[in-house]
């Protein structure tokens, strides 16, 4: 049984930025039709909630989902709100305020002027909408909210492909909620250096998130999580294919528990077509998506490329579509499914690559470091000598042919026409690379990036994986950062790339097994601490 939609109107009240002239309500009750009051009423700053997918449960409870009206963005904003009939009652101040993140959603008993606090905070920010100024109302602290203020992440994702998703989604600033299995997801357990620790695998891919336990193959760990789904925006899984129905837990069950859920997956090769029941990993991916065929040297076998072009490809591509589903939601109402096939990622990443085919009608062949549109383009040996003292060295234009060869004391060939042109070099390949490397080798790496880099030369270093840790530059942007892990003690966090003026990323450690168990069940669910040792003992967390 569904109720019905009901609209709730909240005159500033205080709440206001000091520049704007605030009403004098702190508590305000309206009709279901607050639009004809603001008419009314229109110097007064106000601000218009809809609230919407109102469910009917249990002794006359109702969760509620507030969003703005007139197409603004949701809305995270109430302290206190009791039902009245056809009408809400928004109550300026909270009886406490349980410390943690906004709620996007809440649970509010209907019976007449029962309260239930809700921990927000406030921003500064004032958007104008239809005449009426709207705000984004939050308590708690002065600071800008993150990107994703005010989104929630159910993270049913495990190894790589989802969590590098998930975690995109956290660093941007949404509250994502991993749940893992009892036991723990394969990528904290099973690719740990040592027994019992979390592998640096796991520690990787999942900062900034919050960590649970549940055992969605127990009837009461559904029904928890269907709970959950009521207060998500988002639900990410890469199960196996069929996993999730299976469970029960499939988008169409997803969409009636939560219209306005976006429901992304990660497959190997998508939900149809005739590879759909296959299971997938990074290197078969990588495989059936022509990568490994165009990798490797021309006389050895196809290569495996490094970097998660299928994992964490196919995850970024899908943080993409959720964040697409976010913004049209905004106008439909609704929310929708977002699936990324692995191998249709890494298709995507490497497109340029089959322009082979167009142009010969035949496969790209491997050309190992050497390009065969370009030279110079490849990898030259340095001082001293060990397995990762090279530099890459790439020509694009003419003025970088001509600087290149005046550093390499051969001046003359940056008059000669036979060289004037990039593909022209090419016949001239083995020559180039020999002049270039009998340079390089009296450099070491970092002596020659200073040198060509900073004559406008494109160059970089083959830095080993202790290197990059320690890179100057990155350290420098924060790039690199340091967590403390309560069992792993101090150790560098490859940080977001993504930098965001407005919105920081600060980087907090992934979390340990089940670690907010009592705040995420606590706030979300209702549940004390002796429930949760029942739920324990029954093996439901």
């Amino acid at each position: 049984m569904a109720a019905p939609p009901v609209y709730a109107f909240l005159h500033g009240g205080g709440l206001a930025p000091d520049s704007v002239a605030q009403p004098e309500p702190d508590v305000c009750v309206v009709p279901r039709d607050p639009h004809a009051y603001r008419d009314a009423h229109p110097s007064r700053a106000a601000l218009v909630v809809e609230i919407a997918e109102t469910s009917y449960r249990t002794d006359r409870d109702y969760k509620f989902s507030l969003y703005a009206r007139a197409g603004i963005a949701d809305c995270w904003l109430v302290d206190v709100v009791d039902v009245v009939d056809d009408a809400v009652e928004i109550h300026r101040e909270p009886e406490r305020q349980p410390s943690g993140r906004s709620w996007p959603r809440c649970a509010l008993p209907s019976s007449s002027r029962s309260r239930r606090p809700v921990a927000v905070r406030r921003t500064r920010s004032v958007l104008e909408a239809g005449g009426a100024l709207c705000y984004s109302l939050r308590h708690g602290d002065d600071t800008m909210p993150k990107a994703l203020d005010g989104i929630r992440v159910l993270d049913l994702t495990q190894y790589e492909a989802g969590p590098s998703c998930t975690q995109m989604l956290a660093w941007l600033g949404a509250e994502v909620i991993k749940i893992e299995a009892p036991g723990g997801e394969p990528g904290r357990t099973a690719l740990s250096d040592k027994r019992g620790e979390d592998a640096w695998f796991f520690l990787l891919l999942n900062s900034n998130k919050k960590g649970v336990t549940l055992n969605l193959k127990t009837p009461r760990g559904r029904a928890m999580f269907e709970e959950l789904v009521k207060a998500a925006d988002v639900v990410v899984e890469n199960m196996g294919p069929g996993a999730m129905d299976r469970l029960g837990l499939g988008y169409e069950s997803l969409r009636r528990l939560n219209p306005r859920v976006i429901a992304a997956s990660v497959k190997g090769f998508g939900s149809t077509g005739p590879y759909a029941d296959y299971k997938s990993f990074e290197w078969i991916a990588q495989a059936m998506a022509g990568a490994m065929s165009m990798t490797g040297s021309p006389d050895g076998p196809p290569t495996k490329a490094i970097g998660g072009l299928a994992d964490t490809g196919a995850g970024l591509h899908t943080a993409i579509g959720i964040l697409a589903a976010i913004v049209q939601r905004q106008t439909t109402g609704v929310g929708q499914q977002v699936e990324v096939a692995q191998q249709e990622a890494v298709v995507n990443l490497l497109r340029i690559h089959l322009r082979e085919s167009y142009v010969t009608g035949k496969p790209a062949p491997r050309q190992g470091n050497r390009s065969a549109a370009a030279c110079p383009s490849n990898i030259y040996r340095c001082r001293p000598g060990g397995s990762n003292d090279y530099v890459f060295v790439h020509c694009a234009t003419v003025e970088m042919w001509t600087s290149l060869v005046t550093i390499c004391g051969r001046p003359e060939l940056g008059d000669d026409p036979r060289y004037a042109d990039r593909r022209d070099r090419v016949q001239f390949m083995d020559e180039i690379d020999a002049m270039i490397e009998a340079w390089t080798e009296k450099h070491t790496k970092h002596e020659a990036l200073e040198i060509l880099a900073g004559a406008g030369i494109p160059c970089g270093a083959v830095l080993d994986s202790n290197e990059v840790l320690a890179d100057p530059h990155m350290k420098a942007r924060g790039m690199i950062t340091e967590l403390e892990h309560p069992r792993r003690g101090t150790y560098p966090m490859p940080a977001n790339p993504v930098r965001l003026s407005a919105s920081p990323t600060e980087v907090v450690r992934a979390p340990l097994l089940g670690e907010h168990n009592a705040e995420i069940y606590g706030r979300l669910l209702g549940y004390d601490d002796k429930e949760l040792e029942q739920l324990r003992r029954d093996g439901v967390v």
